[in-house]
C-alpha cells in the first residue's frame, strides 16, 4: 500500500515534474485512470482462476508485487507523460492480479480457524496504515528528492514486498 504514495502526487508529477499545463494534466490523468481501470478489473478477473488452475497464489503474488514496481523506472528515466502512462498501464496489471490473489493468500496464512476473523481484521488494519501511511512517505521523499525520488521509493519497497512474499513458509 506504501507505493500508493506516487499516484497521490500524479497531478504534481505530471505539472511539476513533468511541466504539463494543468488543462493537459488533467486530461493524462484521465487517460491514466481508464487505462488502469481496464488493466486492473481485466487481470483481477483472469489471474483468480488461472492461479487456481496452477494451484499456485505465492509466485503469481510475487510477480504481481514486481510487476508494479518494475515500471516505477520509466517515469524516473524517461518524465513524459506517455511513460507515466506506461507505467500506470503495467503496474495496473500487478495491481488487479494482486487484488484477485491477495486475500486468498492472507487467510490462507491465517493460524487458527476459530480466530480468523481477529486475524484477518488485523491483516486489513496493516492495509488501511499502509494507506495512510503511503501521502505522509511520499511528501516526504518528494520534500528531500523532489517528484523524481518517488518512482525509485516505490520500486524499493515493492521489491521488498515481492521478496517478503517468498518468506511464506507454508499456505493451506
Amino acid at each position: 500500500m506504501m507505493p500508493g504514495g506516487i499516484g497521490t502526487y500524479r497531478l504534481y508529477t505530471l505539472t511539476d515534474y513533468m511541466g504539463q499545463p494543468a488543462k493537459e494534466a488533467g486530461q493524462w490523468m484521465s487517460l491514466m485512470s481508464t487505462i488502469g481501470l481496464v488493466s486492473a478489473v481485466s487481470f483481477c478477473a483472469i489471474s483468480g482462476p488461472i492461479s487456481d488452475k496452477f494451484h499456485s497464489v505465492k509466485i503469481p503474488l510475487a510477480v504481481a508485487i514486481f510487476t508494479v514496481g518494475l515500471p516505477c523506472w520509466l517515469p524516473f528515466f524517461v518524465p513524459t507523460p506517455v511513460a507515466y502512462t506506461v507505467y500506470v498501464g503495467v503496474s495496473s496489471i500487478g495491481s488487479g492480479i494482486f487484488s484477485a490473489l491477495d486475500q486468498t493468500i492472507m487467510t490462507s496464512v491465517l493460524p487458527d480457524p476459530k480466530t480468523q476473523a481477529k486475524d484477518l481484521a488485523f491483516l486489513n488494519s496493516c492495509g488501511v496504515l499502509g494507506n495512510l501511511g503511503a501521502p505522509l512517505l511520499a511528501g516526504a521523499v518528494v520534500n528531500a528528492f523532489g517528484y523524481a525520488g518517488l518512482f525509485p521509493m516505490g520500486f524499493i519497497i515493492l521489491t521488498m514486498a515481492s521478496v517478503c512474499v517468498f518468506c511464506i513458509r507454508k499456505i493451506r
